[in-house]
This record gives structure tokens, C-alpha cells and sequence, in this order.
């Protein structure tokens, strides 16, 4: 269904990508593209697009959010137009094999360093939790709340929520985390990152695993002003535009064998403190001369990094200045 979905909406944002190209050496290229993107990455691909089309006019990034198997798929799918897409993961030598046969010739760079968050209800007294006990929960072996350490029973059952099974976030906790063991029957799938933060900020039993650029003040998506555009395309600065919400509890964790637990905030990634992080990759199969080609020029760029950094997650190809006060 997702499949048949992205080919449909594809071609028919296709209908504007045809005939795009008005290039000049140096340039960037004018006209359309369309990229699909892991759901987990959207308030960060939306910041990106929204600055690359402010700075080049007449260049339209037409975006797809779904889960990371749909993304990857629409890629690899020859039917539609889909040339762009946004994961967890980079493409195996079996895929790029794949597209090469197919006469696609293949970029992609780790562009982010993310962080998977734990959030929970504000009325949850619990405030971190251990890594043995993560595994625990999701396995489980531990299904009840005062079971790790909060005293009151009115919590009752631990109900765990993903935002889509075939999403990144759920493949990332299913091997890295749990190294293929099963998942235990309180583990709930929603329909996209919004979706487990609405459902945590209302269940006071809930335990919620999603992409930390998510914890922001708000998850409604608003436009740049002027002056924030400006501080992003200025290289000598940076004005950090997201900041975690208090909607929802974010749980520091502990990493293996340690006592010290972490919240997953910059440094915390930055350092390699946090336990649950992994990388973010852009893979394009766009040409040269294309506005394809060119964004993802532009995210690989000084003024696309600074975009991540500003996101709250750790840019990969810049590096993080951490000033102690």
C-alpha cells in the first residue's frame, strides 16, 4: 500500500519536475526533485528545504514522509520519480548494484549524527533509567513501572510506543539494542513521530522511542524569520532555533555498566555518552545539473550543516564547538 502510495504521488508531483534545468557552471539548478524521507528525519529535511529554496528561487524539493522501508523502496522502485531519499542507514552493495544495472549512479554521506529519545508522561516520576533496563522493557521482562523504581502502583502496566514498525527508530532498538531478540507483546506501533508524542503526553503509563529532533517546543512546523535565515547562511554564527519541549519527560539513560545516566542533548551525542544514536544519511541518485544534484550539494554544505547543528542533533561533517561556562 505504501508502495503503490509513494509511485502515485510521485508521478504525480512529476508532472512539475520534467524539462527543469536552466544551469549555468557555478549555479545552482532550477526546476524540481522529489525525495522521500524517513518520518524520524522530517523537522529537519523541512528546515533544510525551506532555507535551500529561500536561498535559490525557482529550485522545488518536493518531499515524501514515510517510514524508512518506504523510503528506501520508492528509491530503488524504477516507476517513479523518486531520485532523493533520507534514512537511517546507507544503501547495501546489493542495492547500489542494483541501481548501477539500472543506469543510476549513486552519492550518499552521513550528513547527522541522531539520537534516539526515551519520553514518558510528566506525571511518571522515574527521570532516567538503565540501559540493562531498556533492553528489560522491550524484551518483557520488566512490564510494570514500580518494577524500576517508581513507588507508586497507580502507573500500573509499561505500555511501549513506536511511531511505525517499519520505521528506523523501531529497526535501530530491534538490532543494535535488543541484537535481534524479540520484541515483548506491550510494544505499540503508531502512524508517524507526532502520533507517539501525543499518545505519551496523554497516557501516564506510556514509555515513548523517538527521534530526539522531535523535542522541540513545538511539533507544529513554522517558517523561519528573516533574521534566522540570514544567521544560517552567515558562517560566523548560529542561532539554535529548537530546544526540547516540556510537553513530555525526556529520560537520561545510563550507558552499559555505568552509574552516570545522560540526556540525549548535543554534547551528550556530540561526546558518545548517550547510548542510542546512530547516523543519518542523505543517498541521492540524481545527475549533475539538476536541482537533485544540488540539494544535496547544499546539505553537505557549511550553511546545511549548520542547519543540523541548529536542529539539536550533531551535524557529521562540521565540527561541534562545546563552550564550558
Amino acid at each position: 500500500m505504501n508502495k503503490c502510495f509513494i509511485a502515485a504521488v510521485a508521478a504525480i508531483l512529476a508532472a512539475g519536475v520534467a524539462g527543469c534545468s536552466d544551469y549555468k557552471t557555478g549555479e545552482y539548478s532550477k526546476g524540481s526533485t522529489v525525495i522521500a524521507c524517513d518520518q524520524t528525519f522530517q523537522n529537519i529535511m523541512e528546515q533544510e528545504i525551506l532555507v535551500f529554496e529561500h536561498n535559490y528561487k525557482g529550485s522545488n524539493v518536493m518531499d515524501l514522509y514515510v517510514d524508512e522501508n518506504s523510503a528506501i523502496d520508492s528509491l530503488l522502485d524504477m516507476e517513479n520519480n523518486v531520485r532523493m531519499a533520507v534514512a537511517s542507514r546507507s544503501l547495501s552493495k546489493e542495492e547500489i548494484a542494483y541501481l548501477r544495472k539500472h543506469e543510476r549512479n549513486v552519492n550518499q554521506a552521513a550528513v547527522a549524527v541522531d539520537a534516539i529519545a526515551l519520553i514518558v508522561n510528566p506525571a511518571n516520576p522515574i527521570s532516567e533509567i538503565d540501559y540493562a533496563d531498556v533492553v528489560d522493557i522491550l524484551t518483557g521482562k520488566l512490564t510494570r513501572w514500580d518494577q524500576i523504581g517508581a513507588d507508586e502502583t497507580r502507573l500500573g502496566d509499561i505500555a511501549v510506543i513506536f511511531d511505525h514498525n517499519g520505521s528506523s527508530t523501531t529497526r535501530y532498538m530491534a538490532d543494535s539494542v535488543l541484537m535481534g531478540k524479540p520484541f515483548a507483546g506491550n510494544i505499540y506501533a503508531q502512524k508517524s513521530p507526532a502520533e507517539v508524542f501525543e499518545k505519551v503526553s496523554a497516557s501516564k503509563n506510556a514509555i515513548g522511542i523517538i527521534g530526539v529532533s522531535w523535542l522541540r517546543s513545538t511539533l507544529t512546523g513554522r517558517e523561519l524569520s528573516q533574521q534566522e535565515l540570514a544567521s544560517l547562511n552567515d558562517a560566523d554564527s548560529l542561532t539554535v532555533l529548537s530546544s526540547m519541549t516540556t510537553d513530555v519527560k525526556v529520560l537520561a539513560v545510563s550507558p552499559k555498566d555505568q552509574v552516570r545516566a545522560y540526556l540525549p542533548d548535543q554534547q551528550n551525542i556530540f561526546d558518545g555518552n548517550y547510548p542510542f544514536h546512530r547516523q543519518m544519511y542523505l543517498i541521492s541518485t540524481s545527475v549533475p545539473n539538476t536541482v537533485g544534484h544540488s540539494f544535496y550539494t547544499f546539505v553537505t554544505s557549511h550553511v546545511g550543516q549548520k542547519i543540523i547543528l541548529s536542529s539539536g542533533i550533531c551535524p557529521k561533517l562540521i565540527s561541534v564547538q562545546i563552550v564550558e561556562l
